[in-house]
């Protein structure tokens, strides 16, 4: 524990120190002091679950004074557990925090062949909303064909072709904006279903499929509320803030 005499000592040497100034009656330093701290008894449990930190909470085996705590829903993928302000220097103490387990996100914006594109779709967004039309229509476009595209900016319309004859083999229309529901936030909730801009070009006759986000990021306030919603189910006795 670091005692007051300790504390005062090292002010009076930064003070002493310092370059001060005198400008028409007023005292300047280009210093700045900081209190010296003393470290939290023990380090922020750190959880990966919304349930887990639930759990916690219920249990309360540190024996955190709920009433006098709140939970703070920093961002789409952040949850605090933070004490009221307390000491000296009025500081919280971050008891708790969740945040989902790192994975691979969908990479929007980048082109994909038909294979990855499609594996990537299945993999990383909840089934549901347009994810079927998106996967049928990536599927019918054959590469090797010839394969030619026209965009009216409602929707592209692809036009395939058998090689060399000029004969048109299929004729596929796809929505400019499709809704799908991709993994963005804690995977025990519903994902947030929002808009997305579906792209295909042709680059030496082989399709190529992106998505484009499309709702400039409203999508992370939504997720944020999911959140709040699921921890006041289970926690109404607690303050919640988003």
């Amino acid at each position: 524990m670091i005692d007051k005499s300790f504390i005062e000592k090292i002010e009076s040497m930064a003070i002493n120190n310092c370059d001060i100034k005198e400008v028409d009656g007023v005292m300047f330093t280009p210093a700045e002091l900081h209190p010296v701290r003393v470290k939290a008894s023990f380090p922020t449990l750190k959880l990966h679950s919304l349930s887990g930190l639930v759990d916690y909470i219920k249990a309360n085996k540190d024996e955190v004074k709920m009433q006098d705590s709140m939970l703070i829903v920093e961002s789409f993928q952040g949850v605090s557990l933070v004490t009221r302000q307390e000491g000296k220097f009025m500081e919280r103490l971050y008891v708790a925090t969740s945040t989902p387990v790192e994975t691979e996100k969908f990479r929007f914006g980048n082109w994909m062949d038909t294979e990855q594109f499609i594996i990537q779709l299945r993999s990383r967004f909840e089934d549901g909303e347009d994810m079927e039309k998106v996967v049928s229509y990536a599927s019918r476009v054959v590469v090797g064909e010839t394969v030619e595209t026209e965009d009216d900016g409602v929707g592209q319309t692809t036009v395939t072709k058998k090689n060399g004859s000029g004969t048109v083999k299929a004729k596929e229309t796809a929505p400019a904006v499709v809704y799908l529901r991709p993994y963005r936030t804690f995977p025990e909730l519903d994902q947030v279903c929002s808009p997305f801009l579906l792209r295909m070009r042709n680059e030496d006759n082989k399709a190529s499929f992106a998505l484009f986000e499309a709702d400039g990021g409203s999508w992370q306030n939504l997720a944020m509320n999911k959140i709040k919603e699921m921890l006041q189910k289970q926690l109404p006795q607690m303050t919640i803030l988003a």
